[in-house]
């Protein structure tokens, strides 16, 4: 908008300038108001459906580049590198197409709006010469005489005014699109379904009579009470769930592949829709009628099998979104996670508080690259900070003097699905330090979800945490740890 209201005022004051040097020169706007606008009208209409054009085409060419990436071991696997290298070609040359079209449009604009200045430009010439030739008349052809400096001025700006009237439909051509963009992103966020609209029209609205306390959840109890849960009230792959996990208990939930395992954990956090007929409480309060904030926010730490990373962000962000938490807070988790050496080095200096502030905003892509255990270590230790600041309902500190504090309940889904055994232990040390004992003993609630439930065995304690068996969706069976004898 800025750059079209630029173009339009220079405009608007060249003209000005060519009618005060040749003012006979306003007769012929007219005509060309009327030949810009036809001009315009065909451009605008051609050059839109081949932006169009161009945005499909070139939206082919990304989705291969992406498709390629993500599968590439497999077409490595198949042999089919030759077959994608020829499909990433013709989608290029066909992306081209629209952009040698779109710059022929411009070209041909160029020449019409040429032989329009043309016109005019003979015109200021022929009244240089009527001018000239009136001088030594004694019946003059033109009233209008016009000096050397005004036909020089009239030539000049006609050259100028040619430029600026081709970069003023140009820009009208940029603005239609951008604002086509602007159109096309208003209809997706006011026509995409919202989680909390849909909840208001379904039968699981929210409760406004519902009074959360402020250290809500104390103790992380949760309880499933025949819980039938599906996506869009399409098949079920919850059926009649009925589990009780006490707080500070350890659940291995186990199974195989689609036996409703990440369904269970995706049903706390209300990712799934709960048939009425089923319950699931926390602490005794039923989830069904509190808001999705409360819920994602105070009662619950997530870690999940594809650590969320955004390589042009700064490690601070990755570590904690919220960026309240202290740069102290970050190097103590790091460590005891081990990837504070891995960021900072050896020569890491907690009292330069500059040193520490360019180390903390620098993009994750400026460090090492990291492997899929320590990716999947620095989920933990976001998580490990995240406890930090909802375990505490008045401070974004961890206290364990707080006898109001909260225990949020720690979610991890298959977090060592994609490890080595020796990752995979350093990971579950971490866990069995930082959520399974706590401080002073006082642990968290923790689902853990598995294929691997033998690499857990060992850090379980008899007596007091279960493994939770799923099959088609039911808990199949519940098996206390063991007292060893």
């Amino acid at each position: 908008m800025s750059s079209f209201l630029a173009q339009v005022f220079k405009l608007l004051m060249q003209v000005i300038v060519l009618l005060i040097s040749q003012p006979l020169l306003g007769l012929t706007l007219p005509a060309c108001v009327v030949i810009v606008y036809v001009v315009q009208k065909w451009y605008l209409r051609t050059s839109r459906q081949l932006r169009r054009m161009e945005l499909e085409s070139q939206s082919a060419v990304y989705f291969n580049i992406l498709e390629t990436v993500s599968g590439v071991q497999t077409i490595r696997a198949f042999g089919w590198q030759d077959a994608i290298a020829k499909e990433s070609s013709v989608s290029l040359n066909n992306s081209q197409r629209p952009v040698y079209l779109t710059r022929s449009l411009r070209r041909w604009l160029n020449v019409v709006l040429d032989a329009v200045v043309a016109c005019i430009a003979v015109g200021t010439v022929w009244l240089a010469v009527a001018g000239a030739l009136a001088a030594g008349s004694s019946q003059p052809i033109v009233k209008f005489t016009p000096s050397g400096g005004q036909v020089g001025v009239a030539l000049n700006i006609i050259l100028l005014t040619n430029t600026t009237l081709l970069r003023l439909i140009q820009q009208w051509t940029n603005l239609e699109v951008s604002l086509g963009a602007v159109a096309r992103l208003r209809e997706a966020t006011h026509e995409t379904p919202q989680e909390e609209s849909l909840l208001e029209k379904s039968k699981n609205s929210i409760d406004p009579d519902i009074q959360l306390p402020a250290n809500w959840p104390s103790s992380g109890e949760i309880d499933f009470s025949n819980v039938t849960a599906s996506y869009n009230q399409d098949t079920p792959v919850l059926n009649e769930v009925n589990l009780c996990i006490k707080p500070g208990q350890v659940a291995v939930i186990c199974g195989r592949t689609g036996s409703g395992k990440s369904s269970l954990l995706m049903s706390l956090l209300r990712l799934l829709t709960v048939r009425r007929t089923g319950k699931i409480a926390i602490d005794g309060i039923d989830l069904a009628g509190l808001r999705l904030d409360d819920i994602r926010e105070r009662a619950f730490v997530t870690v999940s099998q594809d650590p969320f990373l955004l390589p042009g962000a700064g490690l601070r962000f990755h570590l904690d979104p919220t960026e309240t938490l202290p740069n102290k807070a970050l190097a103590e988790a790091l460590k005891k996670t081990g990837l504070l050496s891995l960021f900072a080095g050896s020569s890491y200096d907690e009292a330069d508080d500059a040193s520490t502030d360019s180390l903390w905003d620098r993009a994750l892509s400026s460090f090492p690259v990291l492997s899929a255990g320590q990716a999947q270590l620095l989920s933990i230790t976001r998580a490990l900070l995240q406890l930090q600041t909802r375990s505490s309902p008045s401070s974004g500190q961890y206290s364990d003097h707080d006898r109001g504090k909260r225990m949020p309940i720690i979610l991890l889904d298959e977090i060592t699905a994609s490890l080595d055994a020796e990752t995979e232990s350093a990971v579950y040390d971490v866990v069995e330090e930082v959520f399974i004992k706590g401080r002073d003993g006082a642990g968290h609630t923790v689902l853990v979800v598995t294929h691997r439930p033998a690499a857990l065995t060992k850090r379980l304690r008899p007596g007091q945490d279960v493994t939770v068996w799923m099959s088609n969706g039911k808990v199949e069976r519940v098996d206390p740890v063991a007292v060893e004898n």
